[in-house]
């Protein structure tokens, strides 16, 4: 837990799993440019390591390799990296900025959750998956390009990134699924390129701040994809209006725009349940 720096020899091919892990005083690591993969777990809680520079021989990051650097100020990435393995960054609350290079076409679940300070984010043009929950509560960042490349935004992928204000869809997307952009209250307007045939529902639940959504033909709108975006949903009615523009062919399903009355009804009875069941400890 005393180790400040380290350099690692250029002969060294492999880290294995935990090998720094809750190296708490760790500032400074120099990794050599022979190795292929950062383990599972390498860095974990590195809670003192402010920079990382991933050399050009790394294909691959294992999950967990860097979560909990909660000083971790700046990262330059490999251009030879393919895959960012589960919650590889999570909770690096100070990390401010990344840029991925176009070698990566996965990143996995939860990957950059929690990093607060995340303001800036550059995807790969050659991304083919993302996970769920990939930048969940990334609360700082405002704008968002999603390359065309990406047929499916997964479920939850950008919930609660409540500052997120413009996200820009490129061509070639398909599918937006369920909880996408959950409870990005500052998204202000969405444009959705006529490639998407499939948003499903609360997808854009809790964007209370959107005012403009364009649909192309031929999407179908799952039921509740847009859930609580208050302004939309009174003027549901006016064709109109250019906050709900659809295009000639859009299926918009009955209840777009409109809160689940069963699901209101199901938390009610939820609560009541909970409320008879203290109750009834106190009694006892």
């Amino acid at each position: 837990r005393s180790l400040q720096s380290i350099l690692i020899p250029d002969s060294v091919g492999k880290i294995g799993k935990n090998a720094f892990s809750n190296c708490t005083s760790l500032q400074e690591i120099r990794l050599p440019n022979r190795i292929l993969k950062i383990g599972e777990f390498t860095f974990n809680e590195c809670t003192s390591l402010k920079s990382i520079n991933i050399p050009n021989s790394v294909n691959e990051l294992g999950d967990h390799a860097f979560a909990g650097c909660t000083s971790l100020l700046s990262i330059i990435i490999s251009s030879n990296l393919r895959n960012i393995g589960k919650n590889a960054f999570c909770g690096c609350v100070l990390l401010q900025k990344i840029k991925l290079p176009n070698s990566i076409y996965r990143i996995d679940d939860y990957a950059f959750s929690e990093c607060h300070s995340l303001d800036s984010v550059s995807l790969s043009d050659n991304l083919k998956v993302i996970g769920y929950r990939t930048f969940y509560n990334c609360r700082t960042m405002q704008s968002l390009r999603i390359p065309g490349s990406l047929l499916k935004i997964a479920s939850n992928a950008f919930e609660c990134c409540n500052n997120l204000k413009s996200v820009v869809i490129d061509s070639g997307v398909e599918y937006i699924s369920n909880l996408a952009f959950d409870g990005c209250s500052s998204l202000e307007s969405v444009s959705i390129p006529d490639t998407v045939d499939h948003i499903s529902g609360s997808a854009f639940r809790g964007c209370t701040s959107l005012r403009t959504i364009e649909v192309e033909e031929g999407t179908i709108v799952k039921n509740g994809a847009f859930h609580e975006v208050t302004e939309i949903q009174r003027r549901k009615g006016d064709p109109t209006i250019k906050e709900a523009k659809l295009k000639k062919h859009a299926i918009l399903k009955k209840q777009a725009f409109e809160k689940r009355a069963a699901r209101n009804r199901f938390k009610q009875k939820e609560k009541s349940r909970k409320r008879w069941g203290i109750l009834f400890c106190l009694l006892i």
